[in-house]
């Protein structure tokens, strides 16, 4: 599995995109309160030492990510942290997950506040496994929520798709073959 932590050569096809206008931005923990509004930061530990929000610059209470991968991959697990509008039934904050495999929808996600594991400065994990190549992250609030009131994406972990056993046997043929080969040449 890859974290978001790993070289930046085994990240070079890792990319997010913001769908909405919004500068998504690198928050350091513990610093001022960039992604969070007052007194609603994750606790210590809960995330690395940098995370992913948004600057909330739009007015439709959205924030549009697009996380993509340079090619498709079999599995995902990451964390999306604060979760927490409101909760009554006219009044919500909404998460969409929606996984695609060249650019259609495979599998969509809805995640609201007051569903269990989301909640005030609480980290939910959002995960999938199967075949897909980029996930389209909405997020909103509903009624008279809060806008802007913040959110951070951290401790993202992808499995990439194997490569056939048969590359692997195929390549130990042909260097046996190789291997062969010169062993005739030096007996000539």
């Amino acid at each position: 599995m890859r974290r978001m932590s790993a070289p930046a050569s085994a990240m070079a096809a890792f990319r997010f995109s913001s769908l909405d206008g919004s500068d998504l931005i690198l928050v350091k923990t513990g610093d001022p309160v960039d992604a969070f509004v007052p007194n609603d930061t994750p606790k210590s530990g809960d995330l690395g030492r940098i995370f992913l929000t948004s600057d909330f610059k739009d007015d439709n209470m959205t924030s549009n990510v697009l996380m993509s991968f340079g090619s498709a991959v079999t599995s995902t697990m990451f964390d999306i942290v604060d979760i927490d509008g409101l909760t009554n039934t006219n009044n919500a904050e909404v998460f969409t997950f929606d996984f695609l495999l060249n650019g259609a929808s495979v599998f969509t996600k809805v995640v609201t506040s007051g569903d269990a594991g989301t909640g005030d400065a609480v980290v939910t994990t959002i995960s999938y496994s199967s075949l897909f190549d980029a996930v389209e992250i909405s997020n909103g609030t509903v009624g008279t929520s809060t806008r802007n009131i913040g959110w951070g994406l951290d401790n993202i972990m992808t499995t990439p798709v194997p490569l056939p056993a048969g590359v692997w046997l195929m390549g130990t043929a042909l260097a046996g073959f190789g291997v062969a080969s010169r062993r005739r040449r030096k007996a000539s």
